[in-house]
Order: structure tokens, then sequence, then C-alpha cells
């Protein structure tokens, strides 16, 4: 929402799916009453572009690229390097709570504050193992609250 503006941001959001979602991609949901939701679904690509992932170009050596395209150290291998984490990492993270919550913006905002600044320690890019690993701070607490956070919503649903 940085780049967009955060006034700019809440109104396509508040307008809801695009008109096209269904024909070019969209995840439906069905509701208990049989009311059919539509969502726009990002394809792989625009989800890896958001987070600001990097991967070597074919052939490259085992030297790090001056494009900040890296290899791993093990092997000729590529392997992806992103700014931020990939949902496949998110889902189940420590801050995973099932929205976006004050620790979940409250770190968002110490990340873009280090990258902004060019922090090599806590800006710097990071492959989805180190993700894992810097993410998983508070998982059990977090895993904990969600899962009391639902039983208490289907009980109160129920």
């Amino acid at each position: 929402m940085d780049a967009l503006g955060y006034d700019y941001a809440c109104g396509e959001v508040l307008v809801g799916p695009a008109a096209d979602c269904v024909e070019f991609g969209g995840m439906p949901q069905y509701l208990t009453d049989g009311t059919e939701l539509w969502d726009d679904v990002l394809s792989q690509a625009e989800l890896d572009l958001i987070c600001g992932v990097y991967a070597p170009p074919e052939g490259e050596s085992s030297k790090p690229s001056k494009t900040i395209c890296l290899l791993t150290k093990r092997s000729d291998h590529p392997q992806e390097f992103s700014w931020w984490p990939k949902t496949t990492v998110w889902r189940g993270c420590g801050l995973d709570v099932g929205y976006w919550s004050i620790d979940c913006e409250t770190w968002y905002t110490v990340r873009r504050d280090a990258i902004l600044a060019n922090d090599n320690k806590v800006g710097r890019l990071r492959n989805s193992t180190q993700w894992r690993n810097s993410l998983k701070f508070v998982r059990k607490r977090s895993q904990l609250v969600l899962s009391e956070t639902r039983a208490f919503s289907n009980a109160l649903l129920h």
C-alpha cells in the first residue's frame, strides 16, 4: 500500500473483485446459505513480484551476480531470494494469525525502514530457509491464539 497510497488502495479494495475475475481466474467461496462469492486471484509471477523475488539467470556461475541475484553455496543450482517472505513461508509463521495484526504492521514497518536505510542485517535479501527461521520467533503463541480464536468464533456462530 505504500507504493499505491493508502487512500487509493483502500478505495480499490472496497470496490471488490474485478469484473473479469471469473473469466481470467478467480477464487470462488460458497457460504452455507448458498451465496457464491468471487475474488481475484494473483498468479505466482504476480506474488513473486510483490515479494521482490530474485533468482539468478540460467547458466550463471556460482559467484554472486552484480544484479543482486545469488546462488546457493552448496551447489550451482539457483536459489531464490526475496525482500519479503513468499506466501508459502508466511502461512504458518509466527505472525500468521489469520489477519493483519498490530504485530504484523510493526514487523512490516521495521523491515521496510531497514530496507530503505540499506541495513544489511535486518533489511537484506533472504532465502526461504532464512525467512522461516526469522519468522518463527512467536509461532507457538500465534498458533495458540489462532486456534483459540477459531474455537471462540465457532462457538459464537453455532
